[in-house]
């Protein structure tokens, strides 16, 4: 079974997301579709899909120096699997948000 993937879109450009790992966890990473390699997430893992769409959109704030507004801004949306598309391997830079 593939996945979940949660995304929500900044913009045009920016793509906040949420996904489990093999055990099950949530991984907060923001990156930016203009620029594939500049890949940002958490260095753990997180409890709740919750806790990780709130850290990934901390994440696209902080790294891509983004605020949030209405009209840019997207809802959290589960991706279909026939709709994700692969994303080039990237060096992924961890950042602990405090």
């Amino acid at each position: 079974m593939a996945q979940p993937i949660w995304q929500r879109e900044h913009g045009p450009d920016i793509v906040s997301e949420a996904t489990t790992d093999d055990n099950g966890f949530w991984i907060a990473r923001a990156y930016s579709r203009s620029h594939p390699t500049a890949v940002v997430r958490t260095p753990k893992p997180l409890g709740s899909r919750h806790s990780a769409c709130a850290k990934a959109d901390a994440l696209a704030r902080r790294m891509f120096v983004h605020v949030c507004e209405v009209p840019g801004c997207r809802n959290w949306a589960l991706v279909p699997p026939e709709m994700v598309r692969p994303r080039p391997a990237a060096d992924v830079r961890v950042v602990k948000l405090t």
